[in-house]
């Protein structure tokens, strides 16, 4: 599994645009709930969390859904960023 499938799936299961940005590389993954990467202008996230690697923020997840969170996207935030951090431990 790569960064771009994590994205995808989360926005999959979220129904809206997932993201993850990587502080070091500068790196952004925005993806749509639909599959694709997505370039439309971001809208202020709806939930964020940060990656946290041997106690250092590494990066961020988040979610671009409008309207409130949803009742499940902090748990699904906190997995995406845990499975993010497992992916770049490896």
């Amino acid at each position: 599994m790569d960064l771009p499938t994590l994205a995808r799936a989360s926005a999959g299961l979220a129904e809206c645009v997932a993201g993850v940005r990587l502080h070091g590389t500068g790196r952004v993954i925005r993806m749509s709930p639909g599959g694709g990467e997505t370039s439309a202008p971001a809208p202020p996230a709806s939930t964020t969390m940060p990656i946290t690697l041997d106690g250092e923020e590494i990066g961020t997840v988040w979610l671009e859904r409008p309207g409130p969170p949803g009742p499940l996207d902090e748990l699904l935030l906190d997995r995406l960023a845990l499975t993010t951090w497992r992916l770049l431990d490896d």
